[in-house]
């Protein structure tokens, strides 16, 4: 079950929706006094007379993100303690017996600004509603559908009727309904029943923000019985066009609460969050061009079985500081797990080496080989590609950090156009709010980044680190929105834009990255009309918007994508600059890494999707639009 659940997360397309708080680097000084909680600190304090208590993680993850409990904090801590372990604050909020009423959003609202404002916690919160919990998480969402990365229901209560009342199939509690009837201002029971703002009721605002959930329930609840909470809002929040997942516990009551195995929550709740380890951020801000140090994958191929599996770096090593594995758990002795030809960029594979490495029957297994693999049209056409849309490559590609002659890299760069962008840059100088959606494909979706696919390092995907580079360098609010989905093409694009009237959302930017789908097509004129249309769409109702056009990456020649239509497609998108739109060619950047690297050392699944080294890069090339003087050489 659990890793049926894992996989499930890992190739779910679910829209992702992150927000960046004013700055990431805000003192972890929070008032009050102080204990361990579970080798963890954690502060006990108040805001407006209300306790609240946080607990911060050893090292917080760039963006800061935390999970806020409605009820019941410390019970099933498992889920708490391994988030705090990847980064995230934890926070409650002690109004227990307020049942989520108005006055308690109130005091949420008070925390919340103190918490964001006063400590620079992500402007995008995941919220944990166990039980009654569930009302106050559900009550605030609807106020402040904005402010939330998720929502994790645990037999959440999202019925006032339901629970405490008891008037369906549920045993109700006598002493709670007169205590909701007084925190709610309900002149009788009838007007208690007539009630038309139980989370139940609120869902558009969460549908609309594009706020996912998840609940985990037993379907033999009789105390919060399940029909009457949680499978309303599945029918209703489905029908809203939001994204639930639910999972059930056959046979289980209203305890035990949790999972076993609370795998599932921990990466619902991390996926869905903003949040990333410091250094991709700080990489995304430090373009290839200006550094003389890097953080490199390697994915090591024995194509002879004669000769020791090799992999090549970008650049000649002056010093290598260090090899570990992709997620970093295991660090490799140089003589015992790698060796470097001479001084050149070459590294190979001892006998005894503990790296992963592939020979030929491996990455290229035969056709009616049980191995995952997907269609080969170049070379051998009997045998497929070794493919994984999960963090298989990742575990496979060694990860080195180097020191190399500065000013090794010269061409290609992006070409920023001084005149370009005015308003999102002035935007940034000022330190205004900023508003960015991202359109795209599985690329943009996160496909493959560390942190989509729930994997050490937790590396995000390059929309994320954008936003998050943007906020740490230039103080901005940014809120970010990914609108991308895996498969689609500009077709489907254009449809969403104007179904969804993204424009009435007055975004300050949007990214807009296809085409690795689209070439398939082999149409190039009809590809620029559809990104065309959706600027015309956005601007209708939103005329001060600015974009960026991405032309996507290569795919692998290897599978049979066409590689002659990229360039295509890249001139038409080129023809489609203006001041208010810039374009991002990744296209010749990939070419240029090609003529150094193995495709598989730059991949994420092995044919269409970039590893985290690959996010880092479409992030500095994008940022570099953004924040024109990190174009200049150091």
């Amino acid at each position: 079950m659990a890793n049926l659940l894992r996989l499930f997360f890992r190739v779910l397309g679910m829209f992702a929706v992150a927000a960046i708080p004013l700055s990431a680097s805000a003192s972890e000084s929070f008032p009050g006094k102080t204990s361990d909680w579970h080798g963890f600190v954690r502060h006990d304090f108040q805001v407006k007379d209300i306790p609240v208590t946080v607990v911060r993680p050893r090292v917080a993850l760039a963006g800061r993100p935390w999970v806020w409990h409605g009820e019941f904090f410390g019970h099933k801590p498992a889920p708490d303690i391994a988030l705090l372990e990847r980064g995230f604050h934890i926070v409650y909020v002690s109004v227990p017996d307020m049942l989520g009423s108005p006055h308690a959003v109130a005091h949420w609202n008070d925390c919340y600004d103190f918490l964001v404002k006063q400590h620079a916690l992500a402007h995008k919160v995941a919220l944990v509603g166990l039980s009654r919990g569930g009302l106050y998480c559900y009550n605030w969402a609807a106020a402040n559908p904005t402010r939330v990365a998720c929502i994790y229901g645990d037999a959440p209560v999202c019925d006032l009727k339901s629970w405490p009342g008891g008037k369906g199939q549920g045993k109700g509690s006598e002493r709670d309904w007169k205590l909701a009837m007084q925190q709610y201002g309900f002149a009788d029971e009838a007007a208690a029943l007539a009630y038309a703002k139980n989370p139940i009721d609120q869902l558009a605002p969460l549908a609309a923000a594009g706020v996912p959930l998840l609940h985990v329930y037993g379907d033999a609840d009789d105390v919060v019985p399940w029909e009457e909470n949680t499978g309303v809002i599945d029918r209703r929040y489905r029908q809203l066009g939001g994204k639930i997942t639910l999972i059930a516990k056959a046979g289980v009551g209203h305890h035990p609460h949790g999972l076993e195995d609370s795998t599932p929550i921990v990466e619902f709740i991390a996926r869905n969050s903003p949040g990333t380890p410091q250094e991709f951020v700080d990489a995304a801000l430090l373009p290839i061009w200006r550094t003389s140090r890097l953080t490199e994958p390697m994915f090591f191929l024995q194509l002879d079985p004669s000769a020791p599996p090799t992999a090549k770096l970008l650049f000649t090593p002056t010093k290598i500081l260090a090899v570990t594995n992709g997620q970093r758990s295991q660090t490799f002795e140089p003589g015992r797990d790698y060796d470097q030809l001479g001084h050149s960029e070459n590294l190979t594979l001892p006998s005894q080496s503990r790296i992963p490495f592939k020979t030929y029957d491996e990455l290229y297994p035969l056709a009616d080989s049980t191995t995952p693999q997907i269609g080969r049209q170049a070379g051998d056409k009997s045998r497929g590609i070794f493919f994984d849309n999960g963090h298989g490559y990742h575990d496979l590609q060694a990860s080195v950090t180097y020191e190399f002659e500065p000013g090794a890299w010269q061409q290609p760069r992006p070409i920023v156009e001084d005149s370009a962008l005015g308003r999102t840059r002035a935007k940034l100088r000022s330190g205004e709010p900023l508003r960015i959606f991202l359109c795209g494909d599985s690329i943009s979706e996160g496909y493959n980044a560390s942190k989509f696919t729930q994997a050490p390092p937790y590396c995000a995907a390059y929309g994320e680190l954008v936003a998050l580079a943007l906020a740490q360098h230039a103080g901005s609010p940014i809120e970010f929105r990914n609108f991308a989905v895996g498969g689609w093409s500009t077709n489907q694009g254009l449809a969403h834009c104007r179904e969804n009237r993204l424009g009435s959302q007055q975004p300050d930017l949007v990214i807009i990255a296809f085409g690795m789908n689209d070439v398939f097509q082999r149409n190039a004129t009809k590809f620029a009309e559809n990104i065309a249309a959706m600027m015309g769409d956005i601007r209708r109702e939103s005329p001060d918007t600015e974009f960026l056009l991405v032309a996507s990456m290569l795919g692998n020649r290897e599978w049979g994508i066409p590689i002659e239509q990229f360039a295509l497609y890249r001139d038409e998108l080129r023809k489609l600059a203006s001041a208010q739109v810039s374009i991002v060619d990744m296209q010749t950047l990939w070419e240029k890494l090609l003529t150094r690297k193995s495709y598989y050392d730059l991949a994420g699944n092995g044919v269409n999707h970039p590893n985290d080294f690959g996010h880092v890069l479409y992030a500095q090339w994008i940022l570099v639009h953004l924040l024109p003087e990190l174009a200049a050489d150091e």
